[in-house]
Order: structure tokens, then C-alpha cells, then sequence
């Protein structure tokens, strides 16, 4: 197996190549090599934008609005004017996002706008499919979805190609321990 490794100078990312199939990794030294068995192709992995706004309603019937600024597995944490509250998914019935799409990147934050294309419901998301996600995107692990076959990742990764999709709704089932996420597509524009 060939394993080739470049770095992308103005990311900052490291581009890794095994057998001539792109993996994508950030932050990657030559002492990373042995956990290479632990990378994804970036195929499995679908980074979502946030809307600038999220409504949360938690599981007591209590709600809370600010904006998500980071995200992992097992909490959140809303923006709420200069400060920030962590809150664990097992607290959430839902979260509804409103304004403009916002996706976070090393090189500063772009607002999607236009009208919205081809919606995506994924269901029966499991809370270790949500990648982490220190810029307030989200991240979902394609495979961890039961039921989700290789062509469906497939085709998602030529959604992916054309559309930036934003979350609309993320309904969360404590019992369960699973997610509905309802995604909005934006066609990309050539710059």
C-alpha cells in the first residue's frame, strides 16, 4: 500500500493518499503515521453549516436561543451575547435554526444565501455519528448511520460536491439516544 502525504499551505490541512484514494486530515505530524489505520475517507464524513440562529427547547419544556458555536458527541455550547452555556444533548428535545447559514472556516466565516434546493431527512442519527466540531459546523460520520448503504454515502458525496447544506431541525430522542436532522441544500457558486 502506497501512502503519500502533502500539506496544503494555506489551510493549514495535511492531505494524505493511501493506494491513491484522498483522505483528509488536519494536524497531522510524520509521528501521526500509526493512527493512519484510524482516518476516514473525507466520502464517510459530511460537514454541515449552521443558521446563524438556534432555537432550543429542552426535554423540561424550558428554551434557550443563542447561537452553537461548538459541537461534539455529547454537549453543545450556545452563544448567548459574550458568554456561553454548555448544554448536553440529553438535555434537548429539539433545536431549530433560523437566518442565514454560517460556515466556519480556518479562513474566516461566509454566510449562505439563495434559495434553498434539495432537502435531506436523516434519521435514526446515533449521538456518536456527530463528529467534533470546535468552529460550530456540524459533523456527521456517514457510517456510524445504521441503514445507510454505500451507495447512499456515494450519492451524498455528489450532493456535497454541488450543494453547502445547512440544518433546519434537529430533533433529538433521549430514549432512543438518536437524531432526525433535516438539512436544507445551497447550490455552491463558482467564484
Amino acid at each position: 500500500m502506497k501512502i503519500g502525504i502533502r500539506r496544503a499551505a494555506i489551510l493549514g490541512l495535511v492531505i494524505v493518499s493511501v493506494s491513491s484514494f484522498p483522505l483528509w486530515v488536519s494536524s497531522l505530524s510524520i509521528g501521526d503515521l500509526p493512527a493512519l489505520a484510524q482516518v476516514q475517507p473525507i466520502a464517510d464524513l459530511m460537514e454541515i453549516a449552521l443558521r446563524e440562529r438556534a432555537e432550543v427547547v429542552l426535554i423540561d419544556g424550558s428554551e434557550k436561543s443563542g447561537r452553537i458555536v461548538e459541537m461534539n458527541q455529547q454537549t453543545f455550547f450556545l452563544g448567548l451575547g459574550s458568554r456561553r452555556e454548555e448544554i448536553s444533548w440529553n438535555q434537548v428535545d429539539s433545536v431549530k435554526f433560523k437566518g442565514d447559514g454560517i460556515i466556519v472556516s480556518p479562513v474566516g466565516e461566509f454566510k449562505i444565501r439563495g434559495k434553498g434546493g434539495p432537502r435531506i431527512r436523516l434519521r435514526n442519527v446515533p449521538q456518536q455519528a456527530l463528529g467534533d466540531s470546535p468552529e460550530g459546523n456540524l459533523v456527521i460520520d456517514l457510517r456510524e448511520i445504521p441503514g445507510i448503504s454505500e451507495d447512499e454515502i456515494g450519492e451524498f458525496y455528489k450532493l456535497r460536491n454541488k450543494f453547502q447544506y445547512v440544518v433546519d431541525i434537529i430533533q433529538y430522542d433521549l430514549h432512543q439516544n438518536r437524531m432526525v436532522v433535516e438539512l436544507t441544500g445551497y447550490e455552491k457558486k463558482d467564484e
